[in-house]
């Protein structure tokens, strides 16, 4: 069983299969993946069945379905670079969560 934690205020639990399903784009944020790997653990997935993506995380933050992803990039992010991540969710009150989430980060909604 996967153990919710707590990290700047925001319930973390990390990914469990049955809550992710009809995610879209919410916003985008600028960060490293190991700083995303810190907090949410290994990477959900190495490539989408698709190839459109190459990395992905998924979480419920607060309760919420988010997911953190590269989307059509030529090759896989370096974990050690600061990269634009897509993040998903079901709705855009998950941009505020993210913010809360990484407060050394801005992330913005697409919207």
């Amino acid at each position: 069983m996967t153990k919710i934690k707590t990290v700047n205020g925001v319930k973390v639990l990390p990914y469990d299969r049955r809550h992710f399903c009809g995610t879209s784009l919410m916003g985008y944020i600028y960060i490293t993946g190991n700083e995303l790997k810190k907090v949410l653990g290994t990477p959900n997935r190495d490539r989408s069945g698709d190839g459109k993506t190459r990395v992905e995380w998924r979480a419920l933050l607060n309760g919420k379905v988010v997911t953190f992803y590269d989307y059509k990039e030529p090759r896989a992010p370096k974990m050690a670079d600061v990269f634009e991540w897509h993040i998903g969710g079901a709705s855009n009150t998950v941009i505020a969560i993210v913010n809360q989430l990484f407060p050394d980060h801005t992330a913005r909604g697409w919207r």
